[in-house]
């Protein structure tokens, strides 16, 4: 792996191989504007991953439980109770009943939120997926929009070859930028993407797939 220079993410020599696997012109792309765009790159995945806790499903939802949805389930219960009331709601305190109902809902709508985030992580936890399952998923997407942008020409397309994979050009820009990147306890060098790049494929495929069957339908009427 290259180090980075002049605090950008990604070396010349990343640079000089991301030209050469996507057939860029050196002259159109060079290193000062490609810097520009890996590094927002970087930036839009490392937002990401400073949000994504490396813990499964199960640590992760007595987290939430225990920090999130149990207190404020009973702070909304002490709202909504009548005989607590009158503690808060006396002519020397800021609060009228209005107000007090205004917060109820505003708690309630945050504890709805709170359990339909969690029912998403008990789904993905139940189809196996790893903790950073989303997070790969997340970076492959914003390769493919890099690439289709710097070479409108550029499918994102995978190739098997005697069983193994065979990175196409998509799936070796993937692993090259990913280089840089501290995925967990691990270097982005050393994180395999195959399954989420063969998945993004094959969601792709489909997208364009179902996108002619629809034009050719309002073509014929």
């Amino acid at each position: 792996m290259t180090k980075p220079s002049d605090g950008h993410a990604y070396s010349s020599q990343d640079l000089s191989q991301l030209r050469r696997t996507l057939t860029l012109s050196e002259e159109e792309w060079p290193d000062a504007k490609l810097h520009e765009h890996t590094d927002a790159l970087v930036v839009l995945i490392g937002r990401v991953m400073l949000v994504t806790r490396e813990e499964g499903s199960k640590a992760r939802l007595q987290r939430l439980d225990r920090k999130l949805l149990a207190p404020t389930g009973k702070f909304l219960d002490a709202l909504q109770n009548d005989e607590l009331a009158h503690e808060y709601l006396q002519d020397l305190l800021p609060l009228d009943e209005t107000e007090r109902q205004e917060i109820v809902e505003q708690v309630s709508a945050f504890k709805t939120t709170v359990e339909t985030h969690m029912a998403k992580i008990r789904k993905s936890g139940s189809k196996g997926k790893t903790w950073d399952s989303d997070l790969k998923d997340r970076f492959v997407t914003y390769v493919d929009w890099l690439c289709e942008f710097l070479n409108h020409d550029v499918e994102p397309k995978r190739a098997i070859d005697d069983g193994t994979e065979d990175h196409s050009q998509f799936g070796k820009c993937v692993y090259l930028l990913a280089r840089p990147l501290k995925w967990g306890q691990m270097r982005g060098s050393e994180v395999k993407f195959d399954g989420i790049i063969r998945k993004h494929v094959d969601e792709w495929r489909q997208a364009v797939q179902l996108t002619i069957e629809q034009l050719e339908a309002e073509r014929d009427g």
